[in-house]
């Protein structure tokens, strides 16, 4: 399984319809970088006025070590406009359990993700 059980969760209301709005998530690490912004498909979204939970799931081992903050975003995509941002909605920290690698080395790794990505060595001579 690709994704844990934990993830970003907020809820958000559409007033009135004619809009969009698509939920979106800035991630930034605690020396204020953006790591990555991530914003839920158009085509999941209908615009209708009402209240909606939205959840962002974290692949396991993407982020390296540290402290996060999370902004929460709504925005529609035509006409481009931001109708909601709360920068420092969220943090939080992530302290990897090393048991779960797949590798000997249990030491501290630079960059702000450290995905476990797949490998694959043949021998060829």
């Amino acid at each position: 399984d690709l994704y844990n059980e934990s993830g970003i969760e907020f809820t958000y209301q559409v007033i009135k319809s004619g809009y969009r709005p698509i939920p979106n998530l800035h991630l930034f690490n605690d020396k204020g970088d953006h790591v990555f912004v991530s914003a839920e498909s158009t085509k999941n979204i209908s615009g209708e006025p009402g209240i909606y939970k939205t959840i962002m799931w974290l692949p396991r081992h993407l982020l390296n070590n540290g402290r996060y903050i999370a902004g929460i975003a709504a925005s529609t995509m035509v006409p481009e406009k931001i109708h909601y941002f709360e920068r420092g909605a969220l943090e939080f920290d992530v302290i990897e359990n090393m048991n779960k690698r797949q590798t000997d080395y249990r030491g501290s790794i630079p960059g702000v993700i450290r995905p476990d990505l797949k490998w694959e060595t043949h021998m060829i001579g």
